[in-house]
C-alpha cells in the first residue's frame, strides 16, 4: 500500500477549491452562489425530490437549505408540494420558468467544463476520469459509514 502524501493531497484540495471558486465566478452573474448553483443542478439532474433529500444529497445544513429554498420558491423557480402520504415531506420541482433557466445554466456550466476538459490531451482526460472515480468511490465510503 502506497503511503499517502498529506502535503499533495492538501495541494490538491487547495487547487480544486480555487477552481470551484472559479467556476462560481463564471457563473456569478447568473445572481446565484454556489450553493444555490448545487441545488439547481441537483434538482435539474434528480428531478422532482424530497427536501429532506437535497440537505443529504448535498450536505447542507437544514435551515440554509430551507431559506435557499425559500428564496428560489420567491422567485418563482422552484415550487414546494405537500405528500399526500406523510404531511411532513414536501417535494420540491421546478416551475415551467425554473426550468427553463435549470436548462440554461446547466449548459453554461457544461460549457465551462468541457472546454477546460478539452484543455487535457487524450492521456491526461483518461487519467483524470480515472482520479475522479477514485475521488467518488472515497466520498461513497464516507457516506456509507
Amino acid at each position: 500500500m502506497i503511503k499517502a502524501d498529506a502535503h499533495t493531497v492538501n495541494a490538491f484540495i487547495k487547487s480544486f477549491l480555487n477552481y470551484l471558486t472559479f467556476l462560481e465566478k463564471e457563473m456569478a452573474n447568473d445572481s446565484f452562489n454556489f450553493n444555490e448553483l448545487r441545488i439547481i443542478f441537483e434538482l435539474w439532474e434528480q428531478g422532482r425530490m424530497p427536501a429532506k433529500n437535497i440537505e443529504s444529497e448535498l450536505d447542507l445544513d437544514k435551515g440554509y437549505t430551507s431559506r435557499i429554498l425559500k428564496r428560489l420558491m420567491n422567485e418563482g423557480i422552484i415550487q414546494r408540494e405537500q405528500s399526500s402520504d406523510d404531511r411532513r415531506l414536501y417535494y420540491i420541482s421546478f416551475t415551467e420558468k425554473g426550468q427553463k433557466l435549470a436548462q440554461e445554466l446547466y449548459n453554461k456550466y457544461e460549457k465551462i467544463i468541457i472546454d477546460d476538459y478539452s484543455q487535457l490531451s487524450s492521456e491526461e482526460q483518461i487519467r483524470f476520469m480515472g482520479v475522479l472515480e477514485v475521488i467518488k468511490k472515497i466520498d461513497d465510503n464516507k457516506r456509507s459509514h
